[in-house]
């Protein structure tokens, strides 16, 4: 059959393909997009915030490590997007140093090793142990905002570090 000659109109839609953001599994902290789907050379806005006592280590977009502008949470910008993404990222804990003036006695870990540059380190939440021997003609007082437990033969403990102090 022969069609009959006539105008014929035709339309055509365009629109952009979508991609989807996909956040991996994410532990001690969140990942939180400002869109799950992004037009095509669209752009997502990912708000990355660790938990309580730890910070970020990284975060990849499609593997490619990202900078980190604050490890105390930061927004990342992801543009010209042209294909799904996948997101990930790692939380370390929280490392303080404390830091101790020896001037009137020496300061050592509880096996009694000297403590290099008078400074140790912890993890957030975590107990540090010390031992401190005052110079002959001193004795020890400890005053600062922790809590400082003490076996009486020297040896303190500083429970629950949530910063860094100086003893």
């Amino acid at each position: 059959e022969t069609l009959e000659a006539k105008d014929y109109t035709i339309e055509f839609v365009f629109s952009p393909n979508v991609y989807n953001v996909i956040v991996g599994t994410v532990q001690n902290g969140t990942v939180t997009p400002s869109a799950t789907t992004v037009d095509h050379k669209g752009e997502v806005t990912l708000t990355v915030v660790p938990a309580e006592g730890y910070e970020i280590s990284a975060v990849y977009v499609e593997g490619e490590e990202q900078a980190i502008t604050d490890k105390t949470g930061c927004d990342i910008t992801v543009s010209n997007i042209t294909d799904d993404i996948d997101v990930t990222a790692t939380f370390v804990k929280k490392k303080y140093e404390i830091t101790f003036d020896g001037s009137d006695g020496k300061f050592t870990d509880v096996a009694g090793n000297d403590i290099p540059n008078n400074t140790m380190s912890v993890e957030h939440g975590s107990d540090i142990q010390f031992k401190y021997v005052p110079n002959e003609g001193y004795s020890a007082t400890i005053y600062n905002d922790l809590t400082v437990l003490s076996d009486g033969e020297g040896s303190y403990t500083i429970t629950n570090v949530t910063g860094t102090h100086a003893v």
